[in-house]
């Protein structure tokens, strides 16, 4: 699987050319393929592939989004006027994985 994107790394893989990682892993395609059928499903706005923090913030603080992976500064957002949420109505919990998976793990700066 071929995958373009605008960094120099991607997934915590270099780029093997000009904006082009690839994903050689029956596990990275599987969570890659989990991220489409989100977007597919209406779960999350196609919208989502282009979010820097800032869309996310809003989308998650306007209460337009159920979960948020992010920075943990966003937490001390929430009671700010202009949030939909209070910080009591917001949980923080370990990234999703797969039930196979051996642990859950972040990713490379802010992606």
């Amino acid at each position: 699987m071929t995958l373009r994107g605008s960094t120099a790394t991607v997934f915590g893989q270099n780029m093997t050319e000009a904006n082009v990682v690839n994903v050689d892993s029956s596990e990275a395609a599987a969570g890659l393929n989990t991220a489409r059928r989100m977007i597919e499903e209406g779960i999350t706005p196609p919208a989502v592939t282009t979010f820097r923090e800032e869309e996310s913030w809003n989308a998650f603080l306007g209460g337009n989004a159920v979960f948020m992976r992010n920075w943990p500064c966003v937490y001390g957002q929430l009671d700010n006027e202009g949030s939909r949420l209070t910080a009591d109505q917001v949980g923080i919990a370990p990234i999703p994985s797969a039930p196979t998976a051996r642990a859950t793990a972040a990713s490379v700066g802010g992606i």
